[in-house]
């Protein structure tokens, strides 16, 4: 059933990011999975600030590694884990309303951040459109994990987000038929009567209609505690990692 299936790139409050977090200087950096460690590179003791004369002594940016709670990379996998899937449950609740107030996402991004937030979900409200079913997140592993000297925490994190059981549909338009979430998204598996392929065929003809994939995607999170994340930055990751 070739002629039913209809890709839309990215669609959330993902849509319209483009800004890429690129951390300055030293860093305290490790590849963990949320099971467990698998690689760790740590900062040196010492680091010249960043437009430190030449000369002067050096200063320590980040805390170094010796200096973290045994449990640190542990604590910061969780602590992704919860602030990405917390920041995937509120887009998909405010583009299932239209994407007119997104007001609930306010605390859970930056101040940097938040006109990409705004933007993606006044997309929806413009264009008449929104969403039904759950984004999900996967394997997500934190890439970069350290805190600040100025008692900040900055965490960086790819992870796997399925987003191919959300719809995108006109506002109006009704709840997609049976015969449609037997079909979506078990493509190859479904076999289907001549009539359930006439019902697909009719409301995948809507205008505006679309639906998810699954992408890799990198976030990276600041707060003053590990259980006070914001999203400060994401992007889709176009390299290897494989979804």
């Amino acid at each position: 059933m070739d002629k039913f299936l209809a890709v839309i790139t990215w669609f959330s409050s993902l849509a319209y990011m483009r800004h890429v977090r690129r951390a300055q200087g030293w860093w305290f950096a490790c590849a963990l999975s949320v099971a467990g460690l698998t690689s760790c590179s740590v900062a040196p003791d010492e680091v010249l600030a960043p437009g430190s004369p030449t000369g002067v002594e050096a200063v320590t940016r980040y805390v170094t590694a010796r200096s973290l709670p045994p449990d640190f990379l542990d604590t910061a996998a969780q602590a992704a884990l919860a602030a990405t899937t917390k920041y995937l449950e509120v887009s998909d609740q405010i583009t299932a309303s239209g994407g007119a107030d997104p007001r609930a996402m306010r605390t859970l991004v930056s101040d940097t951040w938040w006109p990409e937030e705004e933007a993606a979900f006044a997309y929806y409200s413009d264009h008449g459109l929104r969403t039904l079913g759950e984004t999900t997140v996967s394997d997500l592993v934190v890439q970069t994990a350290y805190e600040r000297v100025d008692g900040e925490y900055e965490i960086g994190v790819i992870g796997c987000v399925d987003s191919t059981g959300v719809f995108v549909l006109p506002e109006d338009a009704a709840e997609p038929p049976d015969e449609v979430m037997r079909w979506h998204p078990h493509y190859e598996d479904f076999e289907g009567t001549a009539e359930e392929s006439a019902i697909i065929e009719e409301f995948l003809s809507l205008e505006g209609l679309s639906w998810g994939s699954r992408h890799a995607v990198v976030f990276w999170f600041e707060g003053p505690r590990l259980s006070d994340l914001a999203l400060d930055s994401s992007q889709q990751w176009w390299g290897v990692y494989s979804c």
